[in-house]
């Protein structure tokens, strides 16, 4: 009987140990999206929005590129799995290229107040200008990022 517990308390410290090492080399989830994304000076200017947390447990990213299809990603699994892309509209891409050319790169995180179920909307956007964004300018790239999200999810 006492080795019994013996074997259970050995078996519980090995499992204690493999759940550390995997939580431990897990990183952040941003961090990996932006590595798989590419991060958007592989996008020869644009911009990769991410959406994570919420009550709904939020975890999605777009990568709009100024050339190229608008990729959307759920960061939701491990690795983050690709929900589709699709192809800006003549307008859109029109805006963006516009965006790219007058303004500078820069990074902008907007988080809510909540605690237990707060949602962080982060922007990181290369750009070839010298404009700071206004705030009309995030506006109109988080709806377009939006509108991505939308379409891919309507394929």
């Amino acid at each position: 009987m006492r080795a019994r517990a013996i074997l259970w308390l050995v078996l519980m410290l090995v499992l204690a140990v493999l759940l550390a090492a995997c939580s431990a080399s897990g990183g952040d989830k941003g961090e990996e999206i932006e590595e798989n994304a590419g991060g958007p000076e592989a996008l020869d200017g644009g911009f990769v929005w991410q959406r994570v947390g919420g009550i709904a447990g939020f975890c999605d990213v777009v990568t709009v590129g100024a050339g190229g299809p608008a990729t959307a990603a759920s960061c939701a699994s491990e690795p983050p799995e690709t929900l589709g892309e699709t192809t800006l509209t003549a307008a859109q891409a029109q805006q963006v290229a516009g965006w790219v050319a007058r303004l500078a790169s820069f990074e902008h995180e907007q988080s809510d107040p909540a605690t237990a179920d707060a949602m962080t909307i982060t922007i990181t956007f290369t750009g070839r200008g010298d404009e700071q964004p206004t705030d009309a300018d995030i506006a109109a790239i988080e709806g377009l990022a939006v509108e991505v999200l939308r379409a891919v999810a309507a394929r």
